[in-house]
């Protein structure tokens, strides 16, 4: 069985942190090697823990990745999904880099993402703590720690950092700068399903602008997937989208900081919907997301009829759904198309 603390990974954060310290320090070979004894050290933890293997498939991990907190009575199941993506996100990141350096682009490209495994590693070994001591049912005192939330000070900060484009190691804000990811995650789903179906801004009947989140487009999506499945391709589950959108509220309101392959996960399991995609002739970046004509020309009777099975009162009052191009009347809205929707109209 490794040890709780495993040297393998401490060896391994120890070279990924003297690469970024100095570019000229990284060997292909060296790395390898490190990266395999890493990987190992992980993989024998997971069989220890877990001797009956399963393969889980991505949408597995996903279903159970983003709803599970470490809580009594689920504790087991935490570690198991959690350690199983973090072997995948290994297998990524590693995948990464070796392209980034065959491909020899740039140092800047290399660091990138050499930092971002060292966070990973670092999280790594304050996970691999109190996951083995609730997998040996014993009272293991933790010996490494990781700061898991950010305060306000910090947020402030950090906003500050991105706006001027300084971002600056070691001080008040830099803690913050890569778990902000997470709101961006949150902000492109929304976007992405809002603007898939041609919907530019919504406005009540005095002209203001009114918020309808991510949750209830996904509403509306699960209703035409459901009803209009032939019409419609959409490379990712709800249900997935779902989780990660309530995965991301614990950072946006209690701060509270994700390990850093759960972020990996969230990147991945969304990137299929900002993949190109073709339909004949016509390839757009948008594309994978493709809607018939005839959906999209009805899109405006198919809102109204999911409002009115699901009678969702915040949408009772009358507002204006702002397209850019055409009125028309549904129950009390006027429905203006998006020059442009970000979808394949096929």
């Amino acid at each position: 069985m490794p040890t709780i603390i495993p040297k393998e990974l401490v060896i391994f954060k120890s070279y990924l942190s003297d690469v970024i310290k100095n570019t000229n320090s990284f060997k292909i070979q060296t790395y390898s090697n490190l990266y395999a004894d890493s990987y190992k050290c992980m993989r024998l933890f997971y069989e220890n823990w877990f001797p009956k293997i399963r393969q889980y498939s991505d949408a597995q991990i996903g279903e159970q990745l983003f709803k599970l907190e470490f809580r009594v009575g689920n504790e087991k199941d935490f570690v198991r999904y959690n350690i199983y993506a973090l072997l995948k996100s290994f297998d990524r990141i590693n995948t990464n880099i070796v392209d980034i350096y065959n491909s020899n682009r740039s140092n800047s490209d290399l660091i990138a993402e050499i930092s971002f495994f060292e966070k990973i590693i670092w999280d790594t070994l304050y996970f691999i703590q109190f996951a083995n001591a609730y997998m040996s049912k014993s009272s293991t005192r933790l010996s490494l720690y990781v700061r898991k939330y950010i305060d306000s000070k910090e947020s402030y900060e950090a906003s500050l950092m991105l706006l001027k484009q300084t971002i600056i190691q070691n001080v008040v804000g830099d803690y913050a700068i890569r778990p902000l990811s997470v709101f961006l995650i949150r902000q492109a789903i929304e976007l992405r399903l809002k603007n898939a179906i041609g919907i530019d801004t919504i406005l009540d009947n005095k002209g203001r602008t009114v918020k309808i989140g991510a949750e209830h487009f996904l509403h509306i999506y699960k209703y035409i997937i459901k009803y209009h499945s032939d019409e419609i391709e959409f490379p990712v589950k709800i249900s997935i989208l779902e989780k990660i959108l309530e995965w991301s509220q614990y950072f946006i309101h209690a701060g509270l900081i994700p390990y850093f392959w759960q972020i990996e996960w969230a990147h991945y399991s969304i990137s299929p919907l900002f993949e190109w995609g073709s339909h004949g002739n016509t390839r757009s970046a948008y594309g994978s997301i493709k809607i018939k004509q005839s959906l999209y020309d009805n899109i405006q009777n198919i809102i109204k009829e999911h409002l009115r099975r699901k009678k969702v009162n915040k949408f009772k009052r009358i507002f204006r759904i702002l397209f850019r191009n055409r009125d028309q009347e549904i129950l009390n809205y006027t429905i203006r198309e998006l020059p442009q929707p970000e979808s394949l109209i096929t």
